[in-house]
């Protein structure tokens, strides 16, 4: 009973924390903590195969980082609570056991990719701060932040304007393209996910909005 609440309570950590708000599960740190010892090697591991073709871009998805934490981390504690030794014998004395355990793994994991991205849109639309614009667009991982940019066709330049999480108002004005061409026009202006900062405005077609007033510091 121990063994099951315990991986329990790692399922929730992987799934309610996101649910609750993506940005308590920002960086991984409370799977880190609930999976210790074992979410250390798993990391160094990771990191070290991360850079293998294909296998890298499994273990960032939802399904690798399930796998890892849930699935190992979480796995190998329980069996420790329960007891390693007896597990072992369990599944070296019956070859149903290990196809039962190795079919529920997949589905799991396979529910993870399907189920995850689901719950963090939920949650991000709940944590949405009020009176923004219904097209918003939320930047920058879990701990990040919202922007929103119109063309104004009749003085021919771009406004943007970047909200924290909170609902904080980081930048509002004018914004220039970081390439010194003409303003992006309506239909260019599809946001794109950024990691490099809250004051870029990157934009699908690849270029970057940045705030007129701070060009030359942001140049």
């Amino acid at each position: 009973m121990l063994a099951a609440l315990y991986w329990i309570f790692v399922l929730f950590v992987f799934v309610g924390l996101r649910y609750a708000d993506p940005g308590w599960a920002e960086g991984g740190v409370p799977l880190v903590l609930v999976g210790l010892p074992w979410s250390i090697p798993v990391l160094l591991i990771t990191g070290m195969i991360s850079m293998i073709p294909g296998v890298g871009q499994f273990m960032a998805t939802d399904a690798g980082n399930f796998f890892n934490f849930v699935v190992l981390c979480g796995g190998l504690n329980a069996l420790l609570i329960l007891g390693a030794s007896k597990v072992l014998h369990l599944l070296r004395d019956s070859m149903r056991l290990r196809v039962v355990a190795a079919v529920v793994t997949t589905v799991l994991v396979a529910r993870a990719q399907l189920i995850m991205p689901r719950i963090d849109r939920d949650a991000l639309e709940r944590s949405t701060p009020r009176d923004v614009p219904r097209d918003v667009v939320h930047v920058g991982g879990a701990v990040g932040w919202w922007q929103h940019c119109t063309y104004d066709s009749a003085r021919n330049f771009d406004t943007c304007r970047i909200w924290n999480r909170g609902g904080l108002i980081l930048e509002d004005g004018e914004f220039v393209p970081h390439d010194g061409g003409a303003p992006a026009r309506t239909d260019e202006l599809e946001i794109t996910d950024s990691r490099y900062g809250p004051y870029e405005v990157r934009l699908c077609n690849g270029r970057i909005l940045i705030p007129k007033a701070r060009e030359g510091e942001l140049k």
